[in-house]
């Protein structure tokens, strides 16, 4: 079978089984705003490049809970690439994560296998092996 065949059933299945505990959860949450928090991360972010990709990942995380999810996926293009200009290992494997759920989530499989081929990437480079290998079995992904 194909790897787009794979991610679709993937979705398919992922669609039709109940919903855990945890999912219930973070649907009945509303994503709404912590100002004390969004202060702490602003005034990071305005204090060293740094934690500007970090700040920029979770205003990626609160478009998508939000449903603006063209707002999310850019948010979240932004972040990695500038985590990457920053030099951190494993931040943008983290943000291509998220980013490749997403996009799962939109059923955009084709662009879901290639940003999490870039996570499963990113996290093989920064040593972290065994997140990479979980992420190629939950996902079906080949070499």
């Amino acid at each position: 079978a194909s790897q787009r065949s794979t991610l679709a059933r993937h979705n398919s299945t992922r669609a039709a089984a109940p919903r855990s505990n945890f999912e219930r959860r973070v649907e009945i949450r509303k994503p709404g705003r912590h100002p004390k928090y969004e202060g702490y991360t602003r005034g990071w972010a305005d204090s060293g490049p740094d934690f500007v990709h970090m700040r920029t990942a979770l205003e990626a995380e609160r478009s998508r809970l939000s449903g603006r999810f063209e707002a999310a996926r850019k948010l979240y293009q932004r972040a990695a690439a500038r985590a990457r200009e920053q030099q951190f290992p494993n931040h943008p494997a983290l943000i291509h994560e998220r980013h490749a759920r997403l996009l799962l989530a939109l059923r955009r499989d084709s662009e879901a296998e290639l940003t999490m081929r870039e996570a499963v990437a990113l996290y093989r480079e920064w040593g972290a092996v065994p997140k990479a290998d979980a992420l190629v079995r939950e996902l079906n992904l080949t070499s």
